[in-house]
């Protein structure tokens, strides 16, 4: 069986010459072409470390040990600030290391929804919506779009700024799209960014 190596750099070529915004856009692949690419090369890569001796058993076991041993750390890490607080487990020190002190029954807040998601660009190329950053207390984001004239629909979902606008179906060919996104979390939806025209 021939290396695939050589496919292999082809690909990422592809990727990075599409991502490229110095480049034209005549010489770049379609946001479709670009994913089934990704997705090829994360396939390639998955079965590679299966055909050097890896199996699916040892991948999970080594990753529940890092797992394991994340959790030990996060909870030594807590008992060190604790044990060194006179108010225990309700020191507000743990609030500055990202960590919830404990509360009293009653004194629990619900989670705030999310900021507003702010100014959103639109990488027509790519087909993503991209925020500075992530709002405030957004667990991830949630990209609609609309055909003029027509209902609001969910289009992607995202945990980083990039949202991707053909992340459910394409857009419609030759219509106008408004496009934009929102902050979720458990509670619900934060205030829409910018919203931004498209004509697919």
């Amino acid at each position: 069986m021939k290396s695939t190596a050589r496919l292999e750099d082809l690909a990422r070529l592809a990727i990075s010459t599409t991502a490229d915004p110095n480049l034209p856009a005549a010489g770049k692949y379609s946001a479709t072409l670009v994913t089934r690419i990704t997705n090829w090369l994360g396939k390639a890569e998955g079965a590679q470390v299966l055909a050097n001796g890896g199996s699916r058993q040892t991948i999970i076991r080594e990753r529940n040990i890092v797992r394991d041993l994340l959790l030990l750390v996060i909870a030594s890490i807590r008992f060190f600030y604790c044990s060194a607080s006179d108010e225990t487990d309700q020191t507000p020190e743990l609030a500055k290391i990202g960590m919830q002190p404990r509360r009293d029954r009653g004194e629990a807040q619900p989670q705030p929804l999310p900021d507003a998601a702010g100014a959103a660009t639109w990488d027509a190329v790519a087909r993503l919506l991209t925020l500075p950053a992530m709002p405030e207390h957004a667990s991830f984001l949630r990209a609609y779009r609309k055909v003029t004239g027509g209902e609001a629909e969910a289009a992607g979902v995202s945990n980083s700024p990039v949202g991707s606008a053909v992340g459910y179906s394409p857009l419609t060919p030759g219509a106008a799209h408004e496009l934009w996104v929102v902050g979720v979390n458990s509670r619900g939806e934060g205030p829409a960014s910018n919203k931004v025209s498209f004509h697919a």
